[in-house]
């Protein structure tokens, strides 16, 4: 973790700790075990798990934030080296960062998904497929739209342009922020309806969504 913040940043990260949800990685203010959510309970996400191991906030969500929109690509290496710590629960067969729209890509000049899933697919030598699934859909941004609307957004935003690559897989899907779940959920629909056997979901922080949240800009 030095490698990637200075001692006084490291002070600021916010460790995911159970009890929390297994589905979709949400964490509870109070005691217990892992457990279900009540949003995982009553309408189950497509993918079989999703794994953060932060929390977003403090120092990652400042590191994340200047990696996407101040074009600081070379905190993507001490990130994704973080990211390919992840203790997986299933060996997955390939790789499949969540993809941006090309418009999107053009202007960041980078997806920020598949730099931070480059360290995980060495790691576990796993092959990464950033070809297989793409953004058909040119969603307007979320950071401050509910839930519903998110998850009615991005129906249909993602499609499998190569089913060959998919088909039967075990898919990893990468990501570098989960919050209300819509585009996982929508990204795993899609690679589920190509032909992948199962999907999981790693990404670098979870971030707990409310209305008030909504409001300073998180998003996923």
């Amino acid at each position: 973790m030095s490698s990637a913040f200075c001692p006084e940043c490291a002070e600021t990260l916010l460790v995911a700790r159970s009890p929390r949800c297994p589905r979709c990685a949400t964490t509870y203010d109070s005691g217990g075990v892992d457990r279900y959510c009540g949003t995982c309970l009553l309408d189950t996400p497509p993918f079989e798990s999703a794994v953060a191991p932060f929390l977003y906030g403090g120092a990652m969500a400042a590191a994340i934030s200047r990696l996407k929109y101040s074009g600081a690509t070379w905190i993507a290496a001490p990130l994704g080296n973080l990211l390919a710590g992840v203790e997986l629960a299933s060996r997955p067969t390939v790789i499949v960062p969540v993809p941006l729209h090309p418009r999107r890509v053009v202007e960041r000049g980078f997806n920020q998904a598949t730099l931070l899933a480059g360290p995980l697919a060495r790691r576990h030598t796993v092959p990464l497929d950033t070809s297989a699934l793409a953004r058909v859909e040119d969603t307007a941004p979320q950071a401050r739209q509910a839930r519903a609307e998110r998850l009615h957004a991005l129906r249909g935003a993602f499609a499998v342009r190569k089913p060959g690559r998919i088909e039967g897989a075990r898919v990893l899907l990468v990501d570098d922020v989960v919050t209300t779940t819509a585009t996982i959920r929508a990204a795993s629909t899609a690679l589920l309806g190509g032909g992948a056997s199962s999907v999981s979901v790693v990404a670098l922080a979870r971030a707990e969504w409310s209305e008030r949240v909504a409001r300073r800009g998180q998003t996923g």
